[in-house]
């Protein structure tokens, strides 16, 4: 598992979370990953998983994003 915390990050109206994700070049020892996105909201101290992709090595990058004015209601 790889994460980042970016703690009292404002998310202004209309935000969107775009990545590009995927593996290093001849990563054929893989059976591939989920990357997913979090995000915590430390009011309602609640983490709600807003982005997922399942991968494999193809030799290609796939995209993730979020729309983020669209979170979900419940975590």
């Amino acid at each position: 598992m790889i994460y980042g915390v970016f703690p009292d990050v404002l998310i202004p109206a209309g935000a969107k979370f775009a990545a590009t994700v995927g593996f290093l070049k001849d990563a054929t020892a893989t059976d591939g990953a989920v990357f997913a996105v979090y995000i915590r909201d430390q009011a309602a101290t609640a983490t709600r998983r807003i982005a997922d992709k399942a991968a494999r090595y193809d030799g290609a990058l796939d995209e993730l994003s979020a729309d983020l004015a669209r979170m979900p209601e419940k975590p």
